[in-house]
């Protein structure tokens, strides 16, 4: 048996063999739009306030293993969301969002392989 080797890369990101894996104790906010794009190459944590119904999307996903999203709802509320392709929720079917303004959901997802997830709800509601 051999020990993993971890690393310091740059400010919030380290190098687990070899594999670099951003890291920071705050999420980094996305920018709300039709389509809300979370760069994971930034990040581990992320959140976005919706102002619409919205379509989430991911980018830079290598090296990823797992991360956090949440979202919350605007003064507007009850907005949703078409979540990205390829996840496979706990419970065998996509979470309903909180649907009460100024409230944030939380999820979090594991990936399993290039473009597969499995996604949980970390808390709702909140």
């Amino acid at each position: 048996m051999s020990d993993t080797t971890i690393s310091r890369v740059s400010a919030g990101v380290i190098a687990v063999e070899g594999k670099t894996i951003p890291f920071s104790l705050l999420p980094s906010t996305a920018t709300d739009g039709a389509t809300v794009t979370f760069d994971l190459s930034t990040n581990n944590k992320h959140q976005v306030t919706i102002a619409g119904n919205r379509t989430l999307a991911l980018s830079n996903t290598t090296n990823i293993p797992a991360f956090m999203i949440n979202i919350k709802q605007d003064a507007t509320s009850s907005r949703t969301v078409t979540w990205f392709s390829g996840i496979t929720w706990a419970g065998g079917s996509a979470p309903t969002l909180t649907t009460t303004a100024n409230k944030t959901d939380s999820f979090g997802f594991q990936q399993i392989s290039a473009g597969v997830y499995l996604g949980f709800v970390i808390a709702q509601n909140i």
